[in-house]
């Protein structure tokens, strides 16, 4: 599932992948496969993602996949 919402969270913030990849340290390439959904972050950088950009980390983890 496609994060659109949280690319343009980024933008919003004039944060490039490279940028935002350094703040939350890991590589650039993990940040877009976040966003286009191929990847989820483990906890902390999740926590550490919402609080640079603005918004609640557990979005990473809908409810629905966590009964799964």
């Amino acid at each position: 599932m496609k994060r659109q919402w949280l690319s343009e969270l980024r933008k919003n913030k004039n944060l490039s992948f490279e940028k935002l990849a350094k703040e939350l340290g890991v590589t650039s390439q993990f940040i877009y496969y976040v966003e286009i959904g191929k990847k989820r972050p483990k906890p902390e950088t999740a926590q550490k993602w919402g609080d640079l950009l603005g918004f609640d980390w557990t979005l990473f983890y809908p409810k629905q996949e966590q009964k799964e």
